[in-house]
């Protein structure tokens, strides 16, 4: 969604506005807070604590990601046990994204921009759109999702579960759901939906395919011919990451693909 982002904000405008970074959003809440703290009692001391501060950004964040905004607080304040806390929070939110909106762009709106963006122009329109490797989607990528549907020519969305029946596994429950409302979503809009299970991985080499059947399995497996799978014992996470950037330099050079067609799995980053 990022790059989509910057190719609508190519298309429409926007791309040369000011990204804030951490430290820019960090500075801008402690100003927001520092503005209205003669008027908090429970954040009142925040503007004196980064890590309060951190807290409060983190809310904003998981509050767009919801597409939750400072009023829906305010109204819902008078139903909890603690209204003066949300209360705070909403007033707090409300003034850093005052702030914000006359510094730069919040990093956390970049896809609400985009949706904005994106309604002005006609990116998408007959097109074809895949979107893959998802569990599921935050409120502003459902509304960009929601917007291609109306304009582009078709939409499909990989998901890797079990079923899409209520009877599946439980550790799919997220995946199953996103789903759900995908298809509710396209039947609202009166478009055609389709289901297309995939039994066996397409194109997937034999030597790749025995090793991810038999990773965990405890008896040995052999396969015959010519094998895509190398095994190397390094002595040294750095030795393994030179043999591997050895190995990447080989495949680019030879022609056999390009630096941004490779894709590097690590167990632990650290």
């Amino acid at each position: 969604f990022t790059s989509l982002a910057r190719r609508v904000f190519s298309l429409a405008g926007g791309a040369a506005a000011k990204r804030l970074d951490k430290v820019g959003r960090l500075l801008l809440m402690h100003q927001a807070v520092d503005r209205l703290k003669d008027n908090l009692e429970v954040y009142r001391l925040a503007a004196f604590k980064p890590e309060l501060l951190q807290v409060l950004i983190d809310a904003a964040d998981e509050l767009t990601a919801c597409g939750a905004t400072p009023e829906m607080l305010m109204e819902l304040s008078g139903s909890v046990d603690f209204p003066e806390k949300l209360t705070e929070i909403s007033i707090i939110i409300e003034t850093w994204k005052k702030l914000i909106g006359d510094t730069g762009i919040d990093p956390a709106d970049t896809l609400i921009k985009a949706k904005e963006r994106l309604s002005q122009c006609d990116f998408g329109k007959d097109c074809d759109v895949y979107i893959d490797s998802f569990t599921d989607f935050t409120a502003p990528e459902r509304d960009i999702i929601n917007l291609l549907l109306t304009r582009a020519d078709n939409v499909t969305v990989a998901f890797t579960c079990d079923t899409l029946m209520p009877d599946g596994a439980g550790a799919f429950d997220v995946v199953r759901a996103a789903a759900a409302e995908l298809i509710s979503t396209a039947e609202k809009l009166r478009i055609k939906t389709e289901i297309v299970r995939l039994k066996e991985p397409f194109n997937r080499p034999r030597g790749l395919a025995s090793l991810s059947t038999g990773l965990f399995d405890s008896a040995a497996t052999k396969t015959s011919g010519k094998s895509c799978v190398r095994i190397i014992e390094a002595e040294t996470f750095l030795d393994e990451c030179r043999v591997t950037a050895s190995r990447i330099l080989s495949l680019v050079r030879e022609g056999k693909c390009r630096f941004n067609e490779v894709g590097i799995a690590l167990r632990d980053v650290e």
